[in-house]
């Protein structure tokens, strides 16, 4: 289930929020500033993701090659539907509920920073000279000419449909639970909604990387 959820999060391009964290901007600034996570430079893609009968539907946003990113993702479960919203800009996540207006925020380390820059990018060389997957050969989703490859790990499996380092398609499987994403939407623009890239004013935001009075007085004993 592990390896499962590791390729789940890998296909939604999720920026994990386990940093360190730095107050050095400067050389995040340099580290970063010749990433360019997708062939693309701007544009937003929408996927529709099923996995353990829960439908979700997430629509991503990006620009400057991928350096900058808003996903937002909208799913129902047991009735409830839920909005929720990851942004990434200057080197700072914000993941937050719309519904709640809470949310978390996180700098980004230099060694986050520098594992993007080596990870980030799903192309031929991740995949496959890191990852150990197999070039299946080539499909077309929405008009585009993805490749196609497969990874097993263990004994999940995976497969990815790729089109300029960006995931079209994935199916991953494991224990006989299948996570299934596909991309429904795609357009290659610069044109957004209002406030796509904008940090919101209306919500709480909590680092949970900082220490609590309580936290202080929990450790003091």
């Amino acid at each position: 289930m592990k390896n499962l959820l590791i390729f789940a999060l890998m296909a939604m391009f999720v920026i994990a929020c386990n940093s360190n964290g730095t107050n050095d901007a400067e050389n995040n600034d340099e580290q970063s500033s010749g990433i360019k996570k997708y062939d693309i430079e701007s544009g937003y893609i929408t996927y529709k993701m099923s996995m353990m009968g829960m439908d979700t539907k997430t629509t991503m946003y990006f620009k400057d090659y991928g350096k900058t990113e808003a996903s937002i993702t909208e799913m129902e479960m047991m009735g409830q539907k839920s909005t929720t919203k990851m942004l990434r800009k200057d080197n700072i996540v914000y993941s937050y509920s719309l519904e709640q207006k809470m949310g978390t925020k996180m700098k980004m380390g230099a060694e986050d920073i520098a594992a993007e820059g080596e990870m980030g990018r799903l192309d031929e060389k991740t995949i496959v000279d890191q990852m150990g997957g197999t070039k299946m050969g080539t499909e077309k989703i929405l008009g585009k000419e993805c490749v196609v490859y497969e990874v097993t790990i263990d004994d999940a499996k995976s497969k990815y449909w790729i089109w300029e380092n960006m995931v079209f398609k994935m199916v991953a499987s494991q224990n006989q639970m299948e996570v299934t994403m596909e991309a429904v939407d795609f357009k290659e623009t610069s044109d957004f909604p209002a406030g796509t890239f904008d940090v919101p004013t209306d919500i709480k935001f909590t680092d949970p990387n900082e220490v609590t009075d309580f936290d202080k007085e929990d450790a003091a004993g």
